[in-house]
């Protein structure tokens, strides 16, 4: 009889100490969100009183004069880094410019085509692409006549605006 007791008045003061700690939980919560609001509205004021009155402003830029300088020569320039198709490297100029020849008898003025000497060596590349997306597009349908042809970074001319 007392071991029963004694069970019951065990599990009466858990639960009444369970119940103290959930309120003393809950009250520590409303605490903390109070002093996060006030945090709030002290940094940055309320939020009613951000609605009700709207702000303005005004800004003042000062930039230096050579900016504009540096603009200017900017979309005067005619050239850009950007991707180009070789089909042809070799050591004879003949053999070169009959490949240019070849290419615009295939493919005609769509495309422009550069005879570059860098010794010991004739290049033809061709066209003039901004992103590798393009020039790998076109550098596929090239492969069909030219199949030794490839991707090069060159520097390329931009259109004209």
């Amino acid at each position: 009889m007392k071991t029963s007791s004694l069970i019951i008045l065990l599990f009466l003061t858990i639960q009444l100490s369970a119940q103290q700690d959930s309120t003393l939980k809950d009250s520590k919560q409303q605490s903390t969100d109070a002093k996060v609001e006030a945090l709030l509205n002290r940094g940055w004021g309320s939020q009613e009183a951000q609605e009700k009155k709207p702000k303005e402003g005004k800004l003042k830029v000062e930039k230096d004069s050579r900016l504009d300088l540096l603009l200017e020569g900017y979309k005067k320039q005619k050239t850009s880094i950007g991707y180009r198709i070789q089909i042809y490297s070799g050591r004879t100029r003949k053999e070169a410019t009959d490949e240019q020849t070849s290419f615009y008898n295939k493919y005609g003025q769509s495309e422009m085509t550069y005879l570059i000497y860098q010794p010991p060596n004739f290049k033809v590349r061709v066209g003039n692409y901004r992103d590798r997306l393009k020039a790998t597009q076109a550098l596929e349908l090239f492969k069909v006549d030219f199949p030794s042809a490839f991707l090069v970074k060159d520097e390329i001319e931009l259109p004209e605006d």
